[in-house]
């Protein structure tokens, strides 16, 4: 699947964060289980509320599901369309650079929460709809932040460091 353009799109039901840290071991994304699915491991997502943004979903949503402060990218990473209970929605997805990880959050009874490295995404999130846009993400920051690649595998870079982090 490709991931679609980064603009937002006008009919976009929820939003979601692609929540990420650097550690010393370098980039580290931050997944959570999916709410009475232990084994199903996504990002945080949610509906946009009447009179919210996709930003604020986001946000609001990286919070409540993962308790998780930090800093949004306003341009997406993509969109994508899913079905859930016979409905078409369309999530458009953003990164979120963590500063703020609490020990417990509005949802630690019903979720997990697990920092992995860019080459432990795809055991965990397969290879669906919501695989792309670690790509993407791990594209954006390495355009946006001068990265070097230390190490990598054919699908996904392992290690990334950021000079002068």
């Amino acid at each position: 699947m490709a991931v679609d353009s980064p603009a937002i799109p006008l009919d976009v039901d929820q939003a979601s964060a692609i929540p990420f840290r650097w550690s010393e071991q370098g980039l580290e994304f931050c997944l959570i289980t999916a709410t009475g699915k232990p084994n199903k491991w996504g990002v945080p997502k949610g509906l946009i509320d009447p009179g919210e943004t996709p930003l604020e979903t986001a946000i609001k949503e990286a919070w409540e599901e993962a308790g998780l402060r930090g800093e949004l990218w306003v341009d997406p990473v993509g969109h994508y369309r899913y079905r859930k209970s016979g409905r078409l929605l369309s999530v458009v997805v953003f990164l979120m650079e963590v500063h703020l990880c609490e020990k417990r959050w509005a949802e630690s009874n019903r979720r997990k929460r697990r920092w992995v490295a860019a080459n432990q995404i795809a055991p965990l999130v397969g290879h669906g709809k919501l695989y792309p846009f670690f790509h993407s993400a791990i594209d954006r920051l390495r355009q946006h932040s001068g990265l070097l690649l230390l190490d990598s595998t054919p699908e996904i870079p392992t290690n990334l460091h950021a000079e002068g982090r």
